[in-house]
């Protein structure tokens, strides 16, 4: 049986502080460009459509190492954003719906 795999790129502009430069260092939000690719099968349930963007997500969002408060929130803010275009993008009712249930009532808030 041959599955076939659907291949989605996402762009995001990525709040993320970067270790070490001089805007990282005041405090201040750095931006950088993220291309993701997202790999998923159209004939996959939702849970493992979602499962899968979602590690995606926080994969090409999440530096290695230790990293402040502030960057940690960064980084779940891109996951949210690449997510959310992700799963727009596909247009998959089940996985919408799913998305809209793990995000929760406070999804749009920060």
């Amino acid at each position: 049986m041959m599955t076939s795999k659907l291949l989605l790129p996402v762009a995001l502009l990525m709040m993320a502080g970067a270790f070490g430069s001089p805007a990282a260092v005041a405090g201040e939000p750095v931006t950088q460009d993220l291309k993701v690719q997202f790999t998923y099968s159209p004939s996959a349930s939702a849970t493992d459509v979602y499962s899968g963007l979602s590690r995606t997500a926080r994969d090409a969002c999440t530096a290695a190492g230790r990293r402040s408060l502030q960057q940690q929130m960064q980084e779940k803010a891109c996951a949210k954003q690449l997510l959310d275009s992700a799963v727009a993008r596909i247009g998959r009712a089940d996985v919408a719906q799913l998305h809209q249930n793990q995000s929760g009532p406070y999804a749009s808030a920060g």
